[in-house]
């Protein structure tokens, strides 16, 4: 899994991806983060043995609201916030569950075509 802030180096990914015959994800994100922005639906791009797949296009827009979601940014807040999360103290953001489905999809995928 590797992500991209700019659209310029989306495609030199997918070239590299591509011309390598690569396995992977390919996540739009905010300044370099591979994790996606709990507010906001990313773009997700996979790439089975050099083959493109669009999975998801970028929503529009960011959710007004994420429950429980702090708004300090600092890493007490995040630690604690993402402690409660995994606790099931609060829910998954959407937009992260949304992450962690294509991933374990295209690992699923993956591992069906690689001979054990």
């Amino acid at each position: 899994m590797t992500n991209y802030t700019h659209p310029a180096y989306f495609d030199t990914l997918c070239a590299s991806c591509a011309t390598l015959g690569l396995d992977a994800l390919l996540s739009r994100g905010l300044e370099g983060e591979p994790a996606a922005d709990p507010r906001r639906a990313s773009r997700l791009d996979a790439f089975v043995a050099g083959a493109h797949q669009l999975l998801d296009e970028q929503q529009p827009g960011t959710a007004a609201e994420v429950p429980g979601l702090p708004a300090a940014i600092d890493a007490t807040a995040t630690a604690d916030y993402t402690r409660r999360v995994l606790a099931g103290e609060l829910p998954v953001p959407a937009a992260l569950q949304r992450q962690v489905d294509r991933i374990v999809e295209l690992s699923a995928r993956i591992t069906a075509r690689t001979p054990s």
